[in-house]
């Protein structure tokens, strides 16, 4: 098929056939960057929802913590917490405990001596176990004779027994504190 048209009217025609795919094409972009548009809008609007949602739910949870039910079981778990460090802090300290207690029970003591309690602490910087003891002594000498005792043992140092525990002369109720070296 041959083009009988003049050159004019096919420079004409040439244009109006690039003016169209230039407008076609402008389109393609036109409608391309609105649905971005649009995609972009929509998360957007999602995440705002999510960001709403989210605020929601933490300031739920808040006045969750600040009832008072919340408030008490906190105060329960801490008083636990705080029960566990003391029992793990026993757990390191019983090697020491016990050979603490055996020490102090390894003294000769009279027939009328009791102990009726004791209070350990270990010393960290020199290892030592400082030990406050109560007990009965049934009379001065006896309690006398533990005191000597006590300072004769090579381990114990620092024995006082406090002058109220010498003033009855029978059924004597006293306290003592003494130091053990440790090893």
């Amino acid at each position: 098929m041959t083009n009988l048209l003049p050159e004019k009217e096919k420079s004409i025609l040439r244009q109006r056939q690039t003016e169209k795919i230039i407008m076609i094409l402008g389109v393609v972009v036109f409608v391309g960057l609105f649905c971005l548009f649009l995609i972009f809008t929509s998360i957007n609007i999602y995440l705002r929802g999510q960001v709403v949602s989210q605020e929601f739910s933490s300031d739920r949870i808040i006045k969750e913590n600040k009832s008072p039910d919340f408030s008490t079981y906190q105060k329960i778990i801490s008083d636990y917490n705080s029960d566990l460090a003391k029992i793990e802090s026993f757990y390191k300290n019983q090697e020491y405990i016990s050979s603490a207690i055996n020490v102090l029970l390894g003294v000769s003591r009279p027939d009328n001596l009791y102990f009726t309690g004791f209070s350990f602490s270990l010393d960290s910087n020199d290892k030592s176990i400082k030990v406050s003891a109560s007990g009965f002594s049934g009379t001065r000498d006896s309690l006398s004779v533990f005191e000597k005792n006590l300072k004769s043992e090579e381990t114990i140092k620092n024995v006082y027994l406090p002058a109220e525990s010498w003033v009855n002369q029978k059924d004597i109720k006293f306290s003592l504190t003494l130091e053990i070296k440790n090893g």
